[in-house]
Parts: C-alpha cells; structure tokens; sequence
C-alpha cells in the first residue's frame, strides 16, 4: 500500500519568520528534526492527491479570484505542547477560513470535517503537557499554498500558490 499523500492549503512564514520560529525551537529545548522549511500554519486539508477532483489547481484559483481573500496577519504569542498557537490575534485568519470552506463547499468540493485551531508546529512526538507565554511570533499572510505532503519523506511540495490582494487602498499615517 502506498503512503497517503494528503493535499492541504497551507499559511507558510517567510523565511525570516521561519528562522525566528526555529530559534525559538532552540530556545525552548524542543527538538530540531522538524526543519523550518516545513513550519506552515494548516488552513484546510483537501484531499489524498490521487483521490483529488480533474481541475482541483482551476477549482481553486476560481474561489480565490472571486473572493475577497486579503492579507492578514497571523501571530503566536504561546507554545502549547510543541507547537505555537494564539488568540483573538487570530481572528482574521479564522475569518479567511471561513470563508475558504464556504465558498469550495458551495462550488461542490467535498472537504473532510476539520476543526480549525491556527496553530504552528515546532516539533513531533511526545510533548509535555504545557503552555508557556512567549514573544510573539507572527507575519502577515501574503499568499496561501496548495500543498502535497510527502508522508515518510518529511517533505512538502507546492502544487500552486494563491495571492491575497490588498482591495483597499491604504492610509499611510
């Protein structure tokens, strides 16, 4: 039987971001065999990509461009076991969820059930039972990824990226 190879949309920090986060991993004695290159923020799992519907990659760039995706800010301020998670900083992000599920469930992809809890991961395996305020880390959500995960591997691959554009123009006070 063949490994799943599961396709997500994913939040992915840039890499200054993902340094900081990796520092951070140090700091706080998790451990490093979960590199930065796979730090990323699960907004929706999809599909295993050999069950995905003809034309998912169109089906998405369709909800995107009709939609009103903008940037928006994601920022943990705590770790919970091994990962990093926030609070109303979130809001948002969980807002662009919303959204995201509306709109693809309304254009007939069927999505698994997902209870979304933003959060990021800093490490697998067996974690302590805590939670520890932290300097918050975060960045701004400039695009989303259609991503395929390589189980066994330890690897992502991006299918295709999706823009959030700024409608609004901006003061600059």
């Amino acid at each position: 039987m063949q490994a799943p190879r599961p396709l997500y949309i994913f939040a992915k920090p840039p890499e200054e971001t993902a340094l900081d986060a990796e520092q951070r991993q140090r700091e706080l004695g998790l451990a490093g065999d979960y590199g930065r290159e796979r730090f990323h923020t699960t907004i929706l799992p999809l599909c295993d990509a050999r069950e995905a519907p003809a034309g998912l990659i169109s089906v998405l760039e369709t909800a995107f461009a009709a939609m009103l995706f903008e940037p928006c800010a994601i920022l943990f301020d705590r770790l919970h076991r091994n990962a990093l998670r926030g609070g109303r900083e979130l809001r948002d992000l969980r807002e662009l969820q919303r959204k995201l599920v509306k709109r693809l469930t309304a254009m007939g992809l069927h999505l698994p059930p997902y209870r979304f809890r933003p959060h990021m991961t800093l490490a697998y395996g067996t974690a302590p039972e805590r939670t520890l305020p932290i300097a918050p880390i975060g960045w701004h959500v400039r695009e989303l990824q259609l991503v395929k995960s390589i189980h066994g591997k330890g690897r992502h691959e991006t299918l295709a990226r999706f823009e959030l554009v700024l409608r609004q123009g901006s003061f600059c006070f």
